[in-house]
């Protein structure tokens, strides 16, 4: 009764469709381990649930169809699509979208395009060869 209540409230809320890319670079004492983590978020669209969650089962569908991305529900229940996947070697990326209440704040820091392209020019495993 409380997760219908939850999930009758999560469908009245307006929810976006969200990009987000991270950055994992080392740690600078040991460059096997994880260090600081840039992130981008940014808002690709907005809308009901139901349209949103639609919207990316078809980029899902078209991405997977084309090799260009895949996608996955974790065990959360959440479906994402990634077109880049984190590698086991610092520094990586990964980018993916994903459908959420439409509550989070884009958040970029001015430079992150630069550090993005020095990362992936790294180690970066994409979907896609």
């Amino acid at each position: 009764m409380v997760l219908d209540a939850l999930d009758a409230d999560l469908d009245e809320r307006e929810h976006a469709l969200y990009e987000v890319r991270r950055i994992l670079r080392p740690r600078k004492t040991d460059p096997t381990k994880l260090g600081h983590t840039a992130r981008s978020v940014r808002i690709r669209c907005r809308g009901s649930r139901s349209a949103m969650e639609g919207m990316l089962r078809r980029l899902a569908d078209e991405g997977v169809r084309r090799g260009l991305i895949e996608a996955e529900t974790g065990e959360d229940g959440i479906l994402r699509i990634y077109q880049y996947r984190r590698g086991p070697v610092f520094p990586t990326v990964e980018r993916f979208f994903v459908v959420a209440p439409a509550l989070a704040h884009e958040k970029e820091h001015e430079r992150f395009d630069q550090w993005w392209a020095d990362a992936r020019r790294g180690g970066r495993r994409a979907v896609a060869a």
